[in-house]
């Protein structure tokens, strides 16, 4: 009973730790109305333009940013990372996220 159980949460961990982490890219750059993705080795600029959406969870243990894009990229059309922490007791969400996405959304704007 003991292996059972062992096999099961650890397959349960697995899928867990794969849908929050394991997906998270190594950096991610801005530059300009460019982000400048990279993991394992390569790197993919997006436009702001070529941003389908961004999704912040911002309660989640680790914060998550997923941007969505509208062609395949060799990362994937999801591509997601944690932003950077800023210690506070008061603050959960990060407002660097909170003005990259206004200025992304500044940007189809004006497309």
């Amino acid at each position: 009973m003991f292996i059972i159980w062992s096999a099961f949460v650890g397959a349960v961990g697995f899928f867990v730790m794969k849908k929050l982490v394991f997906d998270l890219l190594d950096e991610v750059y801005e530059e300009g109305e460019t982000l400048i993705f990279k993991n394992r080795g390569k790197t993919v600029m997006v436009s702001f333009n070529d941003i389908k959406n961004v999704n912040y969870q911002s309660f989640g243990s680790p914060p998550k940013v997923t941007i969505s894009i509208r062609h395949e990229t060799e990362l994937g059309n999801d591509l997601s990372f944690c932003p950077v922490r800023k210690m506070s007791l008061f603050k959960r969400q990060n407002p660097e996220i909170l003005a990259l996405i206004d200025r992304i959304d500044e940007a189809k704007r004006r497309a």
